[in-house]
C-alpha cells in the first residue's frame, strides 16, 4: 500500500531517491504487533542539501486503535523528530562537557525542513495491537542514508548526516 501511494516504480529524476521500510513494534507481544510501512522520497542537491520530499505511510489499525487522527498527528511529529536525528542532532563532548547542553545549543529543523507531502493511510487488520508506540518513523535515518548513497555514491554509517560532505557532481 505504501509503495502504491508513493508511485513506486518509475525512476525518479537524478538527485532524488526512494527508500521503503517496514516497521513492526511489539512482535514479542503474542501476536499483537503494530505494523507500518513507509516510503521516503528524498532529494540531495549537488551542493549537498538533503530534503525529505515526501513520506507515504501505511499503518494498521487492529482492534485497539481508538483515535486514527491522533495516530496520524503522532506519525507526522515523529517524521519531523527523526529527520532531526538523521540530519542535525549530535552530542559533542569538548573539554569533558556536553556542548549541546541546552536548546539554544541543540540544532532543530524548522517548519521549512518538514516534508511538504506526508500521506498516511490506515488499513484495517483483525488483531489486537500493543499500541501506537513512540517509534513509528525510525526508518527515516536509514532511508535518508540510503538516498544519499543512491544519489552521491557516498555511504555514511554515523549520524548526523549533516556533518558529512554530501556534495556530488
Amino acid at each position: 500500500m505504501a509503495a502504491e501511494m508513493s508511485g513506486w516504480g518509475p525512476p525518479l529524476p537524478w538527485g532524488k531517491a526512494r527508500a521503503i521500510a517496514l516497521e513492526e513494534r511489539g512482535a514479542e507481544g503474542n501476536g499483537m504487533a503494530t505494523i507500518s510501512a513507509m516510503v521516503h522520497t528524498v532529494s540531495v542537491s549537488r551542493e549537498g542539501k538533503v530534503r525529505l520530499e515526501r513520506v507515504d505511510v501505511a499503518h494498521d489499525t487492529g482492534f485497539g486503535l481508538v483515535n486514527p487522527l491522533s495516530v496520524k498527528k503522532q506519525i507526522e511529529g515523529q517524521i519531523t523528530w527523526f529527520y532531526n536525528d538523521a540530519m542535525l542532532q549530535a552530542t559533542t563532548i569538548a573539554e569533558g562537557h556536553v556542548v549541546e547542553n541546552n536548546y539554544n545549543n541543540y540544532p532543530l529543523s524548522r517548519i521549512a525542513d518538514d516534508p511538504p507531502d506526508i500521506n498516511i493511510r490506515i488499513f484495517p487488520t483483525r488483531h489486537w495491537l500493543i499500541g501506537m508506540g513512540h517509534d513509528r518513523a525510525t526508518s527515516i535515518q536509514s532511508a535518508i542514508g540510503d538516498a544519499i548513497f543512491q544519489v552521491t555514491g557516498k555511504r555514511f554509517r554515523d549520524l548526523p548526516y549533516g556533518k558529512h560532505d554530501l556534495t556530488w557532481s
